[in-house]
């Protein structure tokens, strides 16, 4: 064979074969930039929900620290409630207070306290009243 058509033969043979590749090279970088694309969204989403849950989680044990406390001061005022329940601390707020046992035979006088009626309902009466 000549040595120029071999020359070209190899020119033309490299050219159509780089243009297959450069479209093969295309097809893959694009590919992998999908693929890179889609790699970086599902991280995204997976750092996303892992800063949701760990928020719950600190939110979650504050609310049962919250609980804890709660507990202990609600079993604090009952203890403190059955103390204060007991006859002798009445007797001693009674005797602090001024207060008598009152005799077990003798007069007894029952007297009723009008209930109090509301500022508005006073002043209207009062209103009322002023009129002639």
């Amino acid at each position: 064979m000549n040595d120029q058509h071999m020359l070209a033969w190899s020119i033309f043979g490299r050219r159509t074969s780089r243009q297959a590749l450069s479209r093969l090279d295309r097809r893959i970088y694009a590919l992998m930039g999908g693929l890179l694309l889609l790699v970086a969204v599902a991280c995204m989403l997976y750092l996303s929900q892992a800063s949701t849950v760990t928020a719950l989680r600190y939110q979650l044990a504050n609310a049962q620290h919250e609980q804890d406390r709660l507990a202990e001061q609600i079993a604090l005022a009952r203890t403190d409630l059955a103390k204060a329940d007991r006859q002798e601390v009445l007797e001693a707020h009674a005797k602090r207070l001024g207060l008598v046992d009152a005799p077990l035979s003798g007069p007894y006088v029952v007297c009723y306290v009008p209930a109090e009626t509301p500022v508005a309902q006073a002043s209207v009466a009062s209103r009322q009243a002023l009129q002639p």
